[in-house]
């Protein structure tokens, strides 16, 4: 009988456990943004229920499937809300909370998986290239420049996340350029709605 060659593999025991996990968040989030329940709740939200609201609606604004629906909450929220600084707080620590949990996904299953994959094949180069400083600075600033814009944050994480850039520096970035753009957002909403 003969042996396969382990190093042509990639290795599943991590992929298999995390990958339905991020499969079926997929297809929630796919669910939550055609169904419209996400505006449609959040709309609903009086007196402080709009910083829960701007929390929740924050989450799902990092997330590719999440950031329509998210959106619109935000719009929604903007005219009404007392305060559009404490909607961009309370929405940018939501952000932060969903990347933090897409990041934990993609960095320590996904990628580490995929990692020790192109490690093997390239008989060590990839593992070269990645240690390279300036590679790990040209990652961490373009995965931020993702962050900060539409592109989908999983971009953005999963360059932080080959750069080895701990959930330290990621947690304060999501915030900050995510809670930028939504203040930018509402603001844009309220001029729009009066």
């Amino acid at each position: 009988m003969e042996k396969k060659d382990e190093s042509s593999q990639l290795p599943t025991k991590k992929l298999g456990l995390q990958l339905p996990a991020l499969i079926a968040s997929i297809i929630f989030a796919i669910f939550l943004a055609d169904s419209g329940a996400i505006p449609e709740l959040l709309v609903h939200a009086t007196g402080t229920g709009y910083l829960f609201a701007s929390f929740v609606a924050g989450f799902f604004f990092s997330s590719f499937f999440g950031v329509a629906p998210a959106t619109i909450a935000f719009i929604e929220i903007a005219p009404t809300a007392p305060s559009l600084l404490l909607v961009a707080v309370a929405g940018g620590l939501g952000a932060m909370a969903g990347d933090l949990s897409i990041f934990q996904i993609l960095k320590f299953g996904i990628l580490d998986d995929l990692t020790a994959y192109f490690q093997r094949h390239s008989q060590g180069a990839f593992k070269k290239v990645l240690n390279l400083p300036i590679f790990k600075y040209l990652l961490f600033i373009l995965g931020g420049i993702c962050v900060a814009t539409p592109v989908p944050d999983e971009i953005g994480l999963a360059m932080m996340g080959l750069a080895n850039m701990s959930w330290r520096y990621v947690a304060p970035i999501g915030f900050v350029l995510n809670g930028i753009g939504i203040f930018v957002l509402c603001e844009i909403a309220r001029a729009v709605a009066t």
